[in-house]
């Protein structure tokens, strides 16, 4: 009787084990079919043919959870980001994130250089790291600038340097010491990075 008992107890906990990883394989796969809709502005390879839109492939899972977070709450501003951001639950937002980094960052759109920063780039390495592809500091995460879409950057700093864009106070001082030249010049030497 007992035997009987013991084999019904590990038979149950294997159902339930099994059920679970089914169930956890299913919410994979429904992020991923929930994420499969930014591809749709962002680019397929992860690069848009639209050059106002940024490149989010590859970029730190950590800058990708916190506008993912600035869109929802209100801190950076864009009624289709905001509702993209919003669809996805707060509780899988740091998951939506790693799906997104993990993706390798695509070939660039513009003929690249490798050799040195030029010198309006070389102030962005303090916080961008020191080939520009991202980096953690105390002012939160710095995302990718190297080879980011020559458009969406000057657009970015455009909007940090008039105040449209305001979810880090650095960049929006950054900016506003630059003019429009500088910043549409400085936007053309990091789209054309290859770190």
């Amino acid at each position: 009787m007992r035997d009987w008992r013991t084999k019904a107890v590990i038979r149950t906990f294997c159902l339930a084990m099994l059920a679970m990883t089914f169930t956890h394989a299913w919410a994979d796969s429904a992020l991923e079919s929930d994420l499969a809709q930014c591809w749709s502005c962002h680019g397929k390879e992860g690069r848009s043919s639209d050059r106002t839109m940024p490149v989010i492939w590859g970029q730190g899972a950590d800058y990708i959870m916190k506008q993912l977070t600035d869109y929802r709450d209100g801190g950076r501003e864009n009624q289709i980001m905001s509702s993209m951001a919003e669809s996805i639950p707060r509780a899988k937002l740091g998951e939506a994130s790693k799906i997104i980094s993990l993706k390798p960052w695509p070939a660039s759109a513009v003929p690249t250089i490798k050799e040195g920063l030029p010198d309006l780039a070389q102030a962005c390495a303090a916080c961008h790291g020191a080939d520009l592809t991202g980096a953690q500091t105390d002012a939160g995460p710095a995302p990718r600038l190297a080879g980011q879409n020559e458009l969406y950057l000057a657009e970015q700093m455009h909007a940090f340097a008039t105040g449209l864009r305001a979810n880090h106070a650095v960049m929006t001082s950054i900016m506003r010491n630059l003019d429009g030249a500088q910043r549409e010049d400085l936007a053309r030497q990091l789209a054309h990075l290859e770190p």
